[in-house]
């Protein structure tokens, strides 16, 4: 489970693949708004687009969350686990248990720090969020007129 644990929060993210990601998104976007408007074929793909714009919005935050959880996680993951140390013939100290559980708190509040900061990547998703849940919603209404 450790190992899992530590594949997922590891998984690559970079920013510059995250922005190109969400451009790429809002340009698909206008795409497809453009072939509604000049085709007129009652496929209305501007509706479609907007799932992708939720997607870009996703994809931020995603790559915002596990870049920070990379960062801020360090050595916890690796430190031996109590049943690792109990195999291994170390056993168990209360000293340590206290240390593991006041780092485990420190992760907490770090962890919370992170989710509740806010920057302009995180503003982009949300409103990546919202408008592409509107157009996935009534992106078709215009076009039905």
């Amino acid at each position: 489970m450790k190992n899992l644990i530590t594949r997922i929060a590891y998984i690559p993210q970079s920013e510059r693949f995250s922005a190109f990601f969400a451009i790429f998104m809002v340009m698909l976007s206008l795409v497809g708004l453009w072939l509604d408007i000049t085709l007129k074929d009652g496929f209305y793909w501007f509706q479609r687009t907007g799932a992708l714009l939720v997607l870009a919005g996703v994809e931020l935050q995603y790559a915002k969350l596990t870049s920070l959880w990379k960062n801020e996680l360090g050595d916890e993951l690796n430190a031996p686990t109590v049943r690792e140390r109990l195999s291994s013939g170390q056993g168990i100290s209360m000293l340590q248990e206290a240390q593991a559980a006041e780092a485990t708190r420190g992760l907490a509040v770090r962890l919370h720090r992170i989710v509740t900061d806010k920057s302009m990547k995180d503003v982009a998703a949300v409103i990546s969020l919202i408008i592409g849940t509107i157009i996935w919603a009534f992106g078709d209404l215009p076009f039905r007129i």
